[in-house]
């Protein structure tokens, strides 16, 4: 079991043992989502450095097509959710190495914010087509 496993279940047994009958699962969220933020980008970095940026670029190749495999399973009916969160994991995971490898984690924000603001127009026009 690696370190981050072990912090997030001994986050779990504290907040199971400070509150037994009503567990704050926005705190055990709060918690994991610290653990998971401190992770440095120097782990992908390690990554890149012992298996190679072009593996790394192979990896991103195969956990996005696990994820769309995942994706078509659903709509048939053959898979559920909690595979669809695993390969969501693994590639954002490999997301995050492709930012860090290529130094574009400040460009992806940016494009990340603009492309939001985007789909929030869309969806904004697109109820007032309803309204009228």
């Amino acid at each position: 079991m690696n370190s981050k496993t072990e912090k997030i279940i001994d986050y779990l047994i504290k907040a199971e043992e400070l509150s037994p009958d009503v567990r704050s699962n926005l705190e055990i969220t709060k918690q994991i989502e610290e653990i998971i933020n401190s992770i440095p980008a120097e782990l992908y970095l390690k990554a890149a450095d012992l298996w190679g940026e072009q593996m790394q670029v192979f990896m991103a190749f195969e956990e996005t097509a696990e994820f769309q495999n995942i994706l078509a399973k659903l709509l048939r009916g053959r898979a559920v959710t909690s595979e669809l969160a695993d390969e969501i994991a693994d590639t954002k995971i490999m997301m995050e190495q492709m930012e860090t490898i290529y130094g574009i984690k400040d460009l992806v924000a940016k494009q990340y914010a603009y492309k939001i603001g985007r789909l929030k127009e869309r969806v904004k026009k697109h109820e007032q087509k309803q309204i009228l």
